[in-house]
């Protein structure tokens, strides 16, 4: 079985809209596994990141990373990997700020600075630094009121660093940012805008077969996260047209939690409502399909709920007859 390193970044970088080639999306994998020091005890001790002693020590206005280059490609890709991070060291980077007299200014600075070798080799690395200020957007993740940690996606950055797909690794991380809900919601504008493709496949049609479709073939191969854009109800429509995507998300994991829901169903229906055998028979392609779990729950709970205002003879004809009229 595979083992793979876990990583954190803040969603504010997983819903970041920027329009990277592979190789950059690559570095900037790197760049957060390599700043995973400054973000995992912000999760695991319930501090701030700029208390953390790692932080505090580190005088100098910026954060140096040293990066083997074959967490970004192959030996072979070198040459284009150095391209790619002398273009993420032109990246301008605008931050706000408020100085000591109450002025707001905005401060306008490159992405990184990187240090790349002139004759590369298989064990080349990369010396990438990046001032403070700028590393607090890919380090600080938001907090509640409990001081917990919050709004941060969790992946598999092996995995992530693999797939070789342009758009592949940006809506992996999206789709493991909701893992935990397995199911999200997002308009197709907001989806377009994270990709970088807002002027790109303006007909769905094309956003399916070009992005959606060959990323959900190489997840579901490669990853252990994954959605199926084919399936009915994905597309939200407004007045005829694609306004929202309905991602349900697969894995092992949410396979074996949504047998339990199944579970949690036929116990409520057995117990509330003097479900048999033939009942749940009767309903069993509706239970099977975990993207019927939470409408019949509801059901359920509304049938349980109007029992207690009016009185019912036949709890389980009335379950029925609110099941067949939602799904019949």
């Amino acid at each position: 079985m595979d083992t793979y390193t876990i990583i954190y970044q803040p969603n504010r970088l997983t819903e970041a809209a920027y329009k990277y080639t592979l190789l950059q999306e690559r570095t900037l994998n790197a760049i957060v596994f390599h700043l995973q020091d400054y973000i995992v005890p912000q999760i695991s001790k319930k501090v701030g990141f700029r208390q953390l002693d790692l932080f505090k020590k580190n005088n100098e206005g910026v954060i140096r990373l040293k990066i083997a280059l074959n967490h970004i490609g192959k030996p072979n890709q070198y040459d284009r990997i150095r391209e790619s991070i002398v273009k993420l060291a032109g990246v301008v980077v605008d931050i706000k700020e408020t100085t000591s007299s109450g002025i707001e200014m905005i401060r306008y600075s490159g992405l990184l600075r990187a240090n790349i070798p002139c004759n590369t080799k298989r064990n080349s690395y990369v010396i990438i630094e990046i001032e403070k200020k700028i590393a607090t957007k890919l380090i600080e993740l938001e907090r509640n009121i409990r001081n917990e940690a919050i709004n941060f996606t969790r992946y598999e950055y092996e995995i992530c660093q693999q797939l070789k797909g342009k758009y592949a690794p940006k809506i992996f991380k999206l789709i493991s940012s909701y893992q935990g809900k397995g199911e999200f919601v997002i308009s197709l504008d907001r989806f377009r805008r994270i990709l970088g493709i807002e002027n790109k496949y303006l007909r769905y049609i094309d956003l399916q077969t070009k992005v959606l479709l060959p990323v959900q073939k190489e997840l579901k191969l490669k990853a252990k996260l994954w959605y199926d854009c084919e399936q009915k109800g994905f597309v939200k429509k407004k007045f005829g047209e694609v306004s929202a995507l309905y991602f349900f998300l697969y894995s092992q994991k949410l396979y074996e939690r949504r047998d339990l829901q199944k579970d949690n169903i036929i116990r409520m229906l057995e117990l509330h409502f003097s479900f048999g055998d033939t009942d749940i028979e009767e309903y069993k392609t509706l239970l099977m399909n975990p993207n019927n779990h939470r409408t019949l729950k509801n059901l359920i709970l509304r049938a349980d709920s109007a029992n207690k205002k009016i009185i019912i003879r036949d709890k389980k004809a009335y379950l029925k007859e609110c099941i067949n009229n939602e799904f019949y």
